[in-house]
């Protein structure tokens, strides 16, 4: 189910309320968080507009971007960006780790970014997936 809401900025700040399982929340920048019952610390957006088949030159491309990101950014002081392959299949990627936790924590959340973002963008060309402790994203694009 897709869904468009405009709230101006100035009037959510701060502010929590429940809808139907779901929650909306501002912090003190100017993202506004959605995020479903049980899924705490999660929120995604995927972009659909162009898909990709298992086994293909992106699928393959996109898995070697993952594992760069698991080997490198815990490594990396918790960042690191990887990209592979030639256009129009060539896949960028980036990790972001928060600063307080341990590299085995950084592991640990790419490889939960991973999974959830594979669940929630299946086969998207691009897809960006905020959990507690990492920000992951992929596209066929530079960003």
């Amino acid at each position: 189910m897709d869904f468009h809401i405009e709230i101006p900025i100035d009037t959510v700040k701060g502010t929590l309320v429940d809808m139907d399982n779901l929650s909306f929340s501002m912090g003190s920048g100017d993202m506004l968080m959605i995020v479903k019952d049980g899924m705490e610390g999660q929120a995604h957006t995927c972009d659909n507009s162009s898909s990709f088949s298992n086994g293909s030159t992106f699928s393959t491309n996109l898995n070697l971007v993952i594992n760069d990101l698991f080997r490198n950014a815990p490594q990396s002081s918790g960042y690191n960006i990887s990209s592979h392959g030639q256009n129009p299949n060539k896949v960028y990627g980036l990790l972001q780790c928060t600063g307080d936790i341990l590299s085995v924590k950084c592991s640990n959340c790419v490889v939960e970014a991973n999974s959830s973002i594979h669940e929630r963008c299946p086969n998207d060309i691009g897809g960006r997936i905020w959990l507690d402790d990492c920000f992951m994203r992929y596209h066929n694009t530079r960003y």
